[in-house]
């Protein structure tokens, strides 16, 4: 049974030293266009990205020095908007209030029809990662804006991925299928959401007020952790009203990857909406959407269910024998500790890339991130496209082959400009999710309850790993760039796609060897 959380439990799943001081420092750091081209200036001096940096409108050319630059901290006042202040209380009010009265049964909820309907649960899935992602494009002008650099930034966008991890298991623990209790499950969605926007208001405001000069960096991270603990757990409850309406196959891979890529693609975009371009506006907006999932549980989640719990499907049960069983978890194992390092470490440093060695603003290049999401959103039905075995293992494979053909573009190749970079992106992140569900399910049908390799094992390791990987790689793949430059960077992602292939040809090799059941379980 623990398997079943398998996939979502990956998905959701500090400050760097100041080296020797540049001779280029900027006096302030604005988003306005006018100072555009010195911060564009600055950020290539301090970052060695390319060899020659790019020629930007008012932009000096300048050389290149192997260190980060000390800037001065901003000190413009960045306050959160009056009318976005008081919709939020509002909200809060009426979803107290409608609280108060659904807990007795003295009314139900207001759009509540007894079955909640595939989509609810789909936009909560949307809301949380788009709330998670709208605050990656400006974690690196917030982090130089504080005198610190791309390590900071990194840990500023990975911060909550353990967090996240440790909030998936503890709202796993209370809502055990067997004693399940349709409120109970509802309130925590409810209030947890409540919670987690909440946190996030609170972060915008040490954001702020680090900004001002008043401290709270070290604040801000560990609210982080609080705010993805929260937004996570809301979602275990959620996640398992759903399998418990649907049961397995309405809440496949297939829909729960769609619905993360489709909110990291939202959340960049939803900068578009903020009067200014600053982390604590990000923020503001992250607490809103989370207050907008929070609302929708409130009003849709009804206090009972209507139907019984669908019953579960059984897998059939292959020929293997133990140990390719073994070798086959393991593999998937290695997989779950790697290919997410790969994607995270790509989606962090593809933003600074831009921002820094091709002069593009925070929110443009975090538009990069939405482009390769919905990449990710097209590319994720091939994964349930057929069930076969050596079907699967050829899609396994091609998007290995894929993903190393995208790396070759992370590689300054000044030819091809900012638009190879951009398509090798999309190639290495879009492939990641149907691989991620093909190497799931396979590990779900080779593990062996009772053993070494058993399901709960497999499952915990690979929680593990993701989560870490997820929590290490933007801040080592930024702060690679800012040492060693954008081939380096290239190379370590080279070798690690590398293994990852190796892993594909061997995982594959003993895929095809597996016998089908002559009919399914009964």
């Amino acid at each position: 049974p623990a398997m079943r959380w398998l996939l979502p439990s990956l998905l959701v799943a500090i400050g760097s030293p100041h080296l020797q001081d540049s001779h280029c420092v900027a006096d302030e750091l604005n988003n306005d266009e006018e100072s555009r081209p010195l911060q564009v200036a600055l950020l290539q001096r301090s970052l060695v990205l390319v060899s020659d940096p790019v020629q930007v409108d008012g932009a000096v050319r300048t050389t290149q020095q192997p260190q980060l630059a000390s800037t001065q901290a901003d000190t413009r006042r960045v306050s959160l908007p009056a009318w976005l202040c008081s919709g939020v209380l509002l909200a809060v009010f009426f979803i107290l209030v409608q609280e108060a009265l659904v807990a007795p049964g003295l009314v139900q909820p207001v759009l509540s029809r007894g079955t909640p309907p595939q989509a609810v649960f789909l936009s909560i899935w949307t809301c949380t990662f788009a709330a998670s992602s709208v605050i990656m494009p400006v974690a690196f002008d917030f982090a130089i804006a504080l005198g610190h650099g791309a390590v900071l930034s990194g840990f500023l966008v990975s911060a909550g991925a353990l967090g996240g991890a440790l909030g998936l298991l503890a709202g796993m623990s209370c809502v055990e299928d067997a004693s399940w209790d349709q409120s109970t499950a509802r309130r925590l969605c409810v209030w947890a959401g409540l919670l987690t926007s909440a946190i996030q208001l609170v972060e915008a405001c040490v954001a702020q007020s680090a900004l001002t000069g008043a401290g709270g960096l070290w604040t801000l991270l560990a609210l982080r952790q609080g705010e993805a603990f929260s937004g996570a757990f809301a979602l275990a409850p959620a996640l398992a009203m759903q399998r418990r309406v649907y049961g397995e196959s309405g809440s496949s891979t297939t829909l729960v990857q769609c619905s993360r890529s489709l909110g990291i693609a939202a959340g960049p975009a939803l900068l578009l909406l903020a009067p200014e371009r600053g982390l604590p506006h990000a923020l503001a907006i992250a607490a809103s959407v989370s207050l907008a999932s929070a609302a929708l549980c409130s009003l849709v989640l009804p206090q009972k269910l209507q139907h019984p719990p669908a019953p579960p499907v059984p897998l059939k049960e292959l020929e293997m024998d133990s140990g390719d069983r073994k070798l086959l978890v393991s593999q998937m194992s290695f997989f779950f500790l790697v290919r997410p390092f790969v994607t995270a470490g790509a989606e962090a440093a593809t933003m600074m890339i831009l921002e820094v060695a091709y002069g593009w603003s925070a929110v443009t290049s975090g538009l990069s991130l939405s482009l390769a999401a919905s990449a990710s959103v097209l590319l994720a039905p091939f994964s349930m496209a057929t069930r076969e075995g050596t079907a699967e293992a050829q899609v396994f494979l091609t998007c290995a082959v894929v993903s190393l053909v995208g790396c070759a573009l992370l590689f300054d190749l000044k030819a091809l400009g900012a638009g190879g970079l951009l398509v090798g992106d999309v190639l290495l992140q879009s492939t990641a999710g149907p691989a991620s569900a093909i190497a799931e399910r396979w590990a779900k049908r080779a593990a062996t309850p009772n053993s070494a390799y058993s399901p709960q094992k497999f499952h915990l390791v690979a929680l593990g790993s993701t989560s870490l990987s997820r929590f290490l790689a933007p801040p080592l793949a930024r702060g690679l760039l800012a040492a060693g430059g954008r081939n380096q960077y290239g190379l370590v992602q080279l070798a690690l796609l590398t293994c990852v292939g190796y892993t594909a040809v061997r995982s594959c090799g003993i895929w095809q060897k597996v016998k089908e059941p002559k009919t399914p379980l009964q």
